[in-house]
């Protein structure tokens, strides 16, 4: 497997959230691309050292969302149609950000403050 999931088992966000997060993060870095065969769920439940009922959901998660793809045969796969999963997901993103922006501007926050909290989060890209 060359890609790595990294689970926090003190965070507060549930586990199978954070393996669908890291799957999604590994697809984006395109450390997994269309087609790729995910382990199967005894394997990274195992690997994770979490329950297998943990790993089901997290792909059940992934594959109500388009990311991935059930086969008969090889077990989950990356979808050949993740990008569309994945504009529909940064979509919903920026809607819940807009609604956030809003909210914000209503109890006063200029933008000028909006963008000065957003500065630590902009990366320059490096081609």
């Amino acid at each position: 497997m060359k890609y790595n999931i990294e689970i926090d088992y003190s965070s507060k966000t549930p586990v199978y959230l954070q393996i669908v997060d890291e799957i999604i993060k590994e697809i984006i870095k395109g450390d997994l691309r269309k087609g790729e065969i995910l382990p199967s769920i005894r394997v990274l439940a195992k690997r994770l050292k979490v329950s297998i009922s943990t790993v089901k959901k997290a792909y059940d998660n992934l594959r109500y969302r388009g990311f991935v793809q059930a086969n008969s045969t090889k077990g989950m796969i990356i979808s050949n149609i993740y990008e569309i999963a994945l504009k529909e997901e940064i979509r919903k993103e920026l809607l819940i950000f807009e609604e956030s922006a809003q909210r914000l501007e209503l109890l006063g926050v200029s933008y000028e403050k909006i963008e000065e909290i957003l500065k630590p989060f902009k990366k320059e890209k490096v081609r």
